[in-house]
C-alpha cells in the first residue's frame, strides 16, 4: 500500500492478513514515493498502485508519470505502466499523455477475470472525464516477460548461481552503444568501450557504463 503522508508518500507492507501494517525496508526500484505538486496542488506522479498474480508469480503493477518523448526536458506528462516482482523492474507505455486542456492526474488499474484495465479521470473542473480502457498489449507484454524472468532465473539455477535479490543481469548481447539486460528490463548505456566477449573493455578517461537499475 501507498500513502501519502506528511513528508510524501511511504510505502507499506502487511504479511498477517491485514492486522499489522509496517513500513516496507528498503524502495522499489525507480518508484517516486516523493511526488512534487502540480500547478493544480495534486500530488501526480505515482497514479495507481495493484498486486496482481501473473503466470503464477505476484507482481506490483503502478502507474507512474514520465516524459513523453522520453528525453525530453519539463514537466513530466504521460503515464506509463510499471510492473516488478521485487527485483526486476520494467515500463512500457505511454498509456496516456496529457494536452492543455485535457491532463490527467488520477488513475485507477484494475485486473480482474485474467484482463488488465485503466480507468482515468482527465480534464478539470466541468470539463473533466473519466475514461476506460483495456490494457491488452501491455498484459500480452508483462507475461511474456515474466516468463523471460522465470527463463534466466533457471538458466542461472542450473549453474548455481543465486537469483535473490538480482536487478538484472549484463552478458554479450548489445545493440550499438546499448549493453542489453538478459532480464529485458534495464539497459546499460555504453560510452567509449570496446566490445569484447560477455560485455566491454573500458580502457581510458570517459569510458564506462551507466545501468540506471
Amino acid at each position: 500500500m501507498v500513502t501519502d503522508c506528511v513528508d510524501g508518500r511511504k510505502v507499506f507492507e502487511l504479511h498477517d492478513m491485514g492486522e499489522t501494517w509496517t513500513e516496507a525496508v528498503g524502495t522499489l526500484s525507480w518508484l517516486s514515493t516523493d511526488a512534487p505538486s502540480d500547478p493544480y496542488g495534486r500530488d501526480y506522479l505515482l497514479g495507481s498502485i495493484i498486486t496482481a498474480n501473473i503466470e503464477g508469480n505476484d507482481l506490483i503493477l503502478y502507474t507512474q508519470k514520465g516524459r513523453y518523448p522520453p528525453g525530453e526536458l519539463g514537466v513530466p506528462n504521460a503515464f506509463y505502466l510499471w510492473a516488478t516482482d521485487g527485483n526486476r523492474t520494467f515500463h512500457t507505455g505511454p498509456l496516456s499523455v496529457d494536452d492543455l486542456d485535457n491532463p490527467a492526474f488520477i488513475n485507477t488499474l484494475l485486473y480482474s477475470g485474467d484482463a488488465l484495465h485503466l480507468a482515468e479521470a482527465r480534464g478539470v473542473g466541468a470539463n473533466s472525464r473519466i475514461y476506460f480502457s483495456r490494457l491488452t498489449e501491455e498484459l500480452v507484454l508483462i507475461r511474456f516477460l515474466v516468463r523471460t524472468w522465470e527463463r534466466v532465473d533457471a538458466l542461472f539455477t542450473m549453474s548455481h548461481k543465486p537469483t535473490d535479490g538480482l536487478v538484472g543481469f549484463l552478458s554479450n548481447t548489445t545493440i550499438g552503444q546499448k549493453w542489453i539486460d538478459d532480464y529485458l528490463c534495464v539497459n546499460a548505456t555504453v560510452t567509449n568501450g570496446v566490445k569484447v566477449q560477455d560485455g566491454f573493455n573500458f580502457t581510458g578517461p570517459g569510458s564506462g557504463a551507466i545501468w540506471p537499475v
